[in-house]
């Protein structure tokens, strides 16, 4: 929206008048120009310099105002903290964070040189967590195990040729049957290239099973965790995956699946094609969950493969669950777990403690001891 857009480049430039700064506040507080509101912030990427003579003593009045909108509509438990982080990385030089509640909007400016110490998030943390990246170890035939990570080269497995490019495994077509292992540790991800051009997105914690070439009338493999697959379509040969004691079957078809032990369920989304679980079919825009279908948020399924964390109507153990996967750390709480349900995206390349920043300001508390994250009400 253009008046939009014309109302934040006067009241950066500190020229807006009383008039045009009561629009803009007016307009945060509009639930209906968020988007426009975060469209904009997203294209501040593109100006980082116009944002770095950061003035607080600007700024702050306006955010102040802003915090005490959003405490005034505040509603009844479990209360929802709708969050959004700018889709890129360009914060960490001048940053800008926007948290939405309710009607208010939570913005926060910063600008950072390197001679700083501290961080955006302001939790103290002795070493930075970084984010989780591509690493997983490769299980060959002969019980060798190769830890893969970034870079290219060619691997061997007996006759079998395996190129490794970059986060991604590709298996060249051979008649030599093999099975091989491909698995993540926590704070890992891969990519894999089957022989029949079915792809493979692990995510952390994760493993894959299968054969370096399928042989018959059928294309199996088994994995723990979870795995997106985009699987090459052979009305001959039916592709299955077998996940604690589940077998999904497809023809061709992108979907997700999401069996982590401690998620205590085991959901399949599909997004495009169709699959068969347990006799049911599903068809694009459903999941499978524990024998119940209903209709899925397939942005929310695949935001991992497509590099965010999607919190759609998801609890704080939930929340937690998947930061400490991609960020290899375990999570304890002291006192009671609050009772709060988030909405948004927050993009995993971000360090540890800006996503702990983003959620704190929904009344939890985070401390940093090591390799362990405590959560406080």
């Amino acid at each position: 929206m253009r008046d939009i857009d014309l109302l934040w480049n006067k009241f950066i430039d500190k020229t807006a008048t009383n008039e045009e700064i009561e629009q803009l506040f007016a307009s945060i507080a509009d639930e209906s120009h968020r988007g426009d509101h975060i469209d904009y912030l997203d294209k501040l990427r593109f100006q980082v310099g116009s944002l770095q003579d950061y003035d607080p003593k600007y700024w702050e009045p306006f955010i102040n105002r802003i915090l005490k909108e959003q405490d005034s509509h505040k509603k009844e438990k479990p209360p929802v903290s709708r969050m959004h982080f700018i889709r890129t990385a360009w914060f960490r030089y001048a940053a800008a964070i926007l948290i939405i509640a309710g009607a208010g909007v939570f913005l926060v400016m910063n600008n950072h040189t390197e001679d700083q110490d501290t961080t955006l998030s302001g939790i103290v943390a002795p070493d930075e967590i970084l984010p989780g990246g591509n690493k997983a170890v490769l299980t060959l035939s002969d019980g060798r195990k190769i830890e893969l990570k970034e870079g290219a080269e060619m691997l061997k497995d007996g006759g079998v040729s395996i190129n490794k490019n970059n986060g991604e495994l590709i298996y060249n077509k051979t008649n030599i049957l093999a099975y091989n292992m491909m698995s993540t540790p926590r704070g890992g991800q891969y990519r894999l290239s089957l022989p029949d051009g079915t792809r493979v997105w692990l995510n952390a914690s994760s493993s894959i099973t299968y054969p370096t070439a399928f042989h018959g009338k059928e294309r199996k493999v088994s994995m723990t965790g979870e795995a997106y697959f985009e699987v090459a379509r052979n009305e001959t040969k039916p592709f299955y995956v077998e996940v604690n004691n589940i077998t999904v079957e497809v023809l061709g078809t992108h979907f997700n699946i999401n069996a982590y032990p401690d998620e205590q369920q085991v959901t399949t989304t599909l997004l495009e094609g169709s699959v068969k679980i347990n006799a049911s079919f599903l068809k694009p825009g459903q999941a499978w969950t524990n024998g119940v279908i209903r209709n899925a948020d397939t942005e929310q399924a695949v935001a991992w493969k497509n590099g965010y964390f999607n919190f759609n109507r998801v609890g704080l153990p939930a929340v937690m669950r998947q930061i400490s996967r991609w960020y290899d750390v375990d999570v304890v709480y002291e006192g009671k777990i609050p009772d709060l349900l988030f909405l948004g995206e927050i993009q995993r390349e971000l360090q540890l403690s800006d996503v702990l920043e983003v959620l704190k300001r929904t009344e939890v508390h985070f401390k940093i001891e090591g390799k362990k994250i405590v959560v406080m009400p």
